[in-house]
């Protein structure tokens, strides 16, 4: 994966509050160099868990040893689990249904632009 990151952007994100999706966590979890630019990039930054993220980076592991390595990656000390909270929660569930709602209708109808 190229990824590029001005000085602007490292700048911008220093110090900040960064959730992580799952689709992050995956690639960073199997790509060390990767990985190591990222975490020069946001250093100083939080890098939050949700608990739905963690449940999706988790499911789908039928292989103890796979799973114990994924549980081990995300339980480092840089990254900071969140809390659950009930209504943070449901509207994070709302919210990610609607959006594969979407993304859904994108894919049958290509001119749908979001």
């Amino acid at each position: 994966m190229q990824f590029f990151a001005s000085s602007r952007f490292k700048s911008k994100v220093s110090g900040q509050y960064i959730f992580l999706d799952n689709d992050f966590l995956s690639k960073i979890s199997q790509d060390e160099n990767f990985f190591k630019y990222i975490l020069k990039i946001l250093t100083n930054s939080t890098l939050l868990i949700d608990p739905l993220t963690e449940i999706e980076f988790l499911r789908d592991l039928f292989l103890p040893q796979l799973k114990k390595i994924k549980e081990e990656f995300i339980s480092q000390p840089l990254f900071s689990p969140v809390a659950h909270h009930p209504q943070i929660t449901k509207k994070i569930q709302e919210n990610a249904l609607l959006l594969s709602k979407i993304y859904s209708q994108k894919n049958k109808h290509k001119d749908v632009v979001l």
